[in-house]
Parts: structure tokens; C-alpha cells; sequence
């Protein structure tokens, strides 16, 4: 069963390669369409359809088992048929988890090699969040949303990675008509940040569904999100991913070795 995570973990740019090949190709495509409506054994599926199948099967498998186990007679079954479908069930489940996290791996990467495309430095350098964090190892994308600043309205897509809170602005219109994201401004450690709610004015009540970042103890940005339980899960996404940011850091083991970039992010 192992052979199905390589698949299962490429399975959605295998689909993406295919719908470009038949964008492409129109021979391929009418091909395609053929055997859909001609071929007996397609049973008038697209070949998508198929491609999804091993998928749709490995996540059946503990679902068929634990089935297995339920409706059997109990009393037929002699200890070593029990232990063998227990043991079925558990590698199956493992295998399942296996798979799934390896999947979220994949697509964490994907976007954000996405999002280093926009992390211009100057005209010069980008940033590449593929990279290992200092002490965390892979990045993970941990909450991602498009919030406001709280006086402009300034759209902010805000990202928070396992180590970092990245704010993107949309750009400037290029040639073609398109706006590609870019920084807002650097990336900032989770180190630096403390997160609270926006302070009352005197002459109003507080926003709840606003919060307040405030970076190195003294700058601060507002954002305002779609509502106060919004705010509050972001507040709290934040404090958690520092909390755990904060110990890696404390646990992790001196070394003189070179680090390429402060926050655990390499420029290219």
C-alpha cells in the first residue's frame, strides 16, 4: 500500500499537467473524449476521473476494514484472524496519515513557492520561503487570510508561517493588465511579535474585530478582520505559533555554523 503515497502526493499536478496537455492539444483532447463515449471499459469516465481513484480507495480502505470487523460473528473468529484485522486496521489508518500529511506537506511548499515569486528585495534579490527554518525545519502555512488595515482599508493578504507573519499588498498593474502581490513589508519573526486587542480611543469603543501587532515593542500595525471570533482566532494562531516559535528556539542546540539570513529565510 505504500506505492500509493508517491502517487497520492503528486496526484493533483498530475491532474494540473493533464487539463494543460489537453488545453494544448486538441488531438489529445477529442482523443480523450472518444474513448470517454466509445470504450467500454472507460464507462463513460474522464480520464481525471480515474486519476482520482487510487486516492478514493487508500481513504476506504480503514473505512472497508473496521466494516469488516463490525459485522463479522466475533465468536467465529479465532485470536489470530482478531490481531490480523486489528493489525490491518492500524496499517491502514498509518498509511492513510502517512499520506495525508505528506500531501499537506507538498501543497505548504508549493504555496509557498508561490508567494517567494512576489518577495522581491529591491529589484535585485527574492525571498525563498522553501527554505528550512532556523530551528523549526519545513515551513508551515499555519493561517492565511485577506485582512484590512484598520484607518486605510488597505487590502493585506496576512500570512502566518510556523516562524514568520508575512503581509502582502497588491502591486502596481504590469503590461498585461495582471496585479502581482508584493511585500508590504518584511517578513517578521514570530520572536518579535506581541498581539493585542486595538486600544479604545477615548471618545469610542474598541473594534473586536480588529487586533493590534506590535513589532520590537514599539511599531505597531492595526488590522481589522471580518469579525471579533476572527480577530480572536488570529490573536490566538499568533500566540500559540510564537509560544512554540520561542521554545524550538530555547531547545534547539548552539552552533557556530553561518545562517544565511536573520530570520531563518535564504535570499536568491
Amino acid at each position: 500500500m505504500r506505492v500509493y503515497l508517491p502517487y497520492c502526493v503528486n496526484q493533483t499536478p498530475a491532474a494540473q499537467i493533464l487539463q494543460a496537455e489537453r488545453d494544448r492539444n486538441s488531438v489529445l483532447e477529442a482523443q480523450l473524449q472518444t474513448i470517454r463515449r466509445e470504450n467500454p471499459a472507460a464507462r463513460g469516465l474522464d480520464l481525471s476521473s480515474f486519476l482520482l481513484i487510487p486516492m478514493q480507495r487508500l481513504t476506504r480502505y480503514p473505512l472497508l476494514i473496521s466494516q469488516i470487523m463490525r459485522y463479522s460473528d466475533q465468536a467465529a473468529i479465532d485470536a489470530a484472524e482478531k490481531d490480523s484485522l486489528h493489525e490491518s486496521l492500524r496499517t491502514a489508518e498509518s498509511i492513510l496519515a502517512s499520506t495525508n500529511e505528506a500531501i499537506r506537506t507538498r501543497e505548504t511548499r508549493d504555496r509557498l513557492a508561490a508567494i517567494s515569486e512576489y518577495l522581491w528585495v529591491g529589484n535585485a534579490a527574492r525571498l525563498d520561503l522553501t527554505k528550512d527554518t532556523r530551528v523549526m525545519g519545513p515551513r508551515q502555512i499555519l493561517k492565511e487570510e485577506v485582512l484590512s488595515k484598520h484607518k486605510s482599508g488597505r487590502k493585506l493578504t496576512t500570512l502566518l508561517t510556523s516562524d514568520l507573519l508575512i503581509l502582502l499588498q497588491e502591486g502596481k498593474e504590469d503590461a498585461a493588465g495582471n496585479r502581482r502581490p508584493q511585500l508590504y513589508r518584511m517578513p517578521i519573526p514570530l520572536e518579535e511579535i506581541v498581539v493585542r486587542d486595538v486600544p479604545s480611543r477615548l471618545t469610542g469603543a474598541r473594534d473586536e474585530s480588529a487586533f493590534q501587532v506590535i513589532v520590537g515593542g514599539s511599531d505597531k500595525i492595526n488590522l481589522r478582520t471580518s469579525s471579533p471570533k476572527s480577530a480572536h482566532a488570529w490573536m490566538a494562531a499568533i500566540n500559540h505559533a510564537r509560544s512554540a516559535c520561542l521554545q524550538a528556539a530555547l531547545n534547539a542546540p548552539r552552533s557556530g555554523h553561518h545562517r544565511t539570513h536573520s530570520q531563518g529565510i535564504s535570499l536568491y
